[in-house]
């Protein structure tokens, strides 16, 4: 009997563990498929039933409003608007007709390219990863662009609430650049009126570093009102930015890089209105001119937007060819070179001020013009009267020149930020209270661990992203804490 029981143990044992393998298997295929089934839901195809129609200022149930334009030439008001390079930018709307229709009139790029057209920014599609929602030209303008040598990037036009909708937008773009050779970044296009009521600097940043992180050059395009109004985080000095203001002149502030001017400019090889934009300078990750590349300043770094914008601008230049140098701190006499250029580098004349500062040095007219009673940015060292050229400069020491920079050039220096919670606050000497309280509240200096390290000898990298900042928020009207605004 005790035989026949074991028998029977073993046996229900051994039909238990197939059962279980079995349900295992069983749940595991369920988990694959399941995976496979989101994957294919992600980039599975449609019917046009299902497309969205954009709305935005521009768009309306996916069709382009006819948009009311300031008439007139294109001004050029002052150095703040360098126009280099003429583009367009394109999608499936600016062809006739629907591919495979008999109507269908896809854009000629031979013409384009004939007309003088410097690059093109392409639509690659919109909204979440599904390929229904690929613009329906995209292969087309972009073998196109590939075969005849037109420089371009692209643009997604988003619909992202979400930081899961924006990881998918992001997908939606780098599946279709896969191989493709861009010369210009990849725009996330921000004009959904829906997307008002979201987090639009932490949809922006999910979007743009899974860009970054897949090793493109990344941007933001928006209008001015949007720029002015909803996309004021600091975040967006990161990324490259697209301006559209259809007028004459663009009244936009901040630094960018590209301004859309009209909607109804016209190009042979394209039937009816086009999107016209100008380059604005020679920004870095911009066609060939003035694409800086640095072995040191790689995708992904914090400082790397502020490093190529100073290259760009002719503001600070390499250490070497191909070297930027983001660790290496930075002299009095370097900074003092850097506010000149960003003065144009004006003509003076050699005075002995200082006796470390003699002529003929690559600073010397750089701390004659800077010492100036007219310019009054430098006042050297009391103790001494020596300038100090080959000391390092510390990050009060640089704030202080900045905001005497700003008063130099009249602009408002009055707003106070309260130092009180940084750590390290007592360690800002009297001399740099003022200018320090008034970078913190510029947001020129953010911190980093609750303290502002005031005494500590600033990089070059913190230098660089310091400039940017201030000439982004120079002509920007100040903010006291208690108020918001753009």
């Amino acid at each position: 009997m005790k035989i026949i029981i074991k028998k029977v143990i073993s046996v229900l044992l051994a039909i238990s563990a197939v059962l279980t393998q079995s349900s295992m298997v069983m749940a595991m295929e369920e988990t694959v498929m399941s995976v496979q089934t989101s994957v294919q839901e992600e980039t599975v195809g449609f019917s046009d039933e299902g497309r969205q129609g954009e709305n935005s200022w521009r768009y309306e149930d996916g069709n382009i409003i006819d948009m009311e334009e300031e008439d007139g030439e294109i001004r050029i008001q002052s150095s703040d608007l360098n126009l280099t390079l003429r583009g367009i930018d394109v999608s499936e709307h600016n062809s006739v007709g629907k591919p495979g229709t008999p109507q269908y009139q896809p854009i000629d790029w031979e013409k384009v390219k004939a007309s003088g057209i410097d690059f093109v920014i392409l639509r690659c599609g919109y909204g979440s990863n599904y390929t229904m929602q690929d613009d329906e030209d995209w292969e087309y303008n972009v073998s196109e662009c590939e075969r005849l040598g037109i420089p371009y990037g692209v643009y997604l036009y988003s619909y992202a609430e979400s930081n899961k909708d924006a990881l998918s937008e992001a997908h939606h773009v780098l599946r279709l650049i896969k191989d493709r050779n861009l010369s210009y970044p990849v725009y996330f296009d921000m004009e959904e009126s829906r997307m008002l009521d979201d987090d639009l600097a932490e949809i922006a940043t999910t979007f743009c570093n899974e860009i970054i992180n897949a090793g493109y050059p990344v941007g933001v395009y928006a209008n001015l009102n949007w720029w002015n109004n909803y996309l004021t985080d600091p975040c967006f000095l990161n990324w490259h930015r697209w301006v559209a203001q259809y007028n004459t002149t663009c009244d936009y502030k901040g630094i960018y890089g590209m301004w859309q001017n009209t909607s109804k400019g016209t190009v042979d090889g394209i039937e009816g209105n086009v999107d016209m934009n100008y380059l604005i300078g020679y920004p870095a990750d911009h066609g060939e001119k003035g694409n800086y590349s640095y072995s040191d300043v790689r995708m992904g770094d914090w400082f790397r937007r502020a490093a190529l914008y100073a290259a760009s601008e002719g503001i600070m230049t390499g250490l070497s060819e191909g070297i930027f140098g983001p660790d290496d701190k930075l002299y009095r006499a370097q900074f003092a070179t850097i506010l000149y250029r960003m003065s144009g580098s004006p003509e003076v004349e050699y005075q002995a001020k200082f006796p470390d500062v003699p002529d003929g040095q690559f600073y010397s007219d750089a701390v004659i013009w800077a010492s100036s009673d007219s310019v009054g940015v430098i006042t050297g060292y009391t103790s001494t009267g020596c300038f100090g050229p080959g000391d390092l400069i510390t990050r009060e020491q640089m704030v202080v020149m900045i905001y005497r920079y700003a008063n130099y050039l009249k602009k408002p220096t009055t707003v106070r930020a309260d130092l009180s919670g940084f750590s390290d606050a007592d360690d800002v000497n009297d001399y740099a209270l003022e200018a320090m309280q008034w970078a913190v509240a510029r947001g020129l200096i953010q911190g980093d661990n609750g303290r502002i390290n005031p005494q500590g000898n600033a990089n070059r990298a913190e230098c660089a992203t310091i400039i940017m900042r201030f000439i982004d928020g120079i002509n920007r009207p100040e903010v006291k804490e208690n108020e918001t605004g753009a």
